[in-house]
């Protein structure tokens, strides 16, 4: 693995483990781990992000060696890719271990548009979600959210943000852990959180990683 994986030491490996695993307390909906992009990967994902429209690619398997290959066929610079496709991968592998999944489906997009404006909680026991370039995903803090006001709109319902001055952001390059709608019938009920606005010509490269 590259030095420009997310793992890029041993000590930063298990620190990168110690902040996600908190994920585990009953009281959080979100656990972070703030890094820096190394240069490298920088310009690798500089180089993906160089085409006429947005992309995205679905992975669905193990975190192996034969679906490393198929993430760097599939990026549309492959050969400038490999050090995404290490933190990608050191990524993945990090999320099997914690969750003690066999199966990863990993999502890559470039996003062109804002893709889920409204708050929202997924569908899913748990996410890895983290963005590469351009702002990361924004989410609120209980105190500042009315579970009622949650899912498809409708007239009668409250608005979802009670302080708009409580909305948190991931930065760029920090990797979250965030519980779904199904996490294990402990917690709240998942984190509140949805797509950054991006301002007319912005780009966003961001993955989500899901235990199957």
């Amino acid at each position: 693995m590259s030095h420009s994986s997310a793992l890029e030491t041993p000590d930063s490996a298990l620190l990168m483990a110690r902040e996600l695993a908190t994920i585990f307390d009953a009281e959080r909906e979100i656990a972070i781990a703030p890094r820096a992009l190394p240069a490298d990967l920088q310009a690798s994902v500089e180089a993906q992000c160089r085409t006429a429209h947005g992309w995205s690619i679905t992975l669905t398997g193990a975190p192996d060696a034969a679906l490393e290959a198929e993430l760097c066929e599939r990026l549309p610079v492959p050969e400038q890719a490999q050090a995404l496709v290490d933190d990608v991968m050191g990524l993945a592998r990090l999320m099997a271990l914690l969750m003690e999944a066999d199966t990863l489906r990993i999502k890559l997009r470039l996003l062109e548009e804002t893709m889920c404006p409204r708050f929202h909680c997924d569908n899913v026991t748990v996410r890895l979600i983290t963005s590469w370039l351009g702002p990361g995903s924004e989410w609120l803090p209980e105190h500042a959210l009315d579970r009622q006001g949650l899912g498809a709109p409708s007239p009668d319902k409250p608005e979802i943000v009670v302080n708009p001055n409580a909305i948190k952001r991931l930065a760029t390059g920090d990797v979250a852990l965030i519980k779904g709608s199904a996490w294990r019938g402990e917690g709240r009920g998942g984190l509140a959180h949805r797509s950054p606005s991006l301002a007319p010509g912005q780009r966003r490269l961001m993955m989500s990683i899901d235990p199957l």
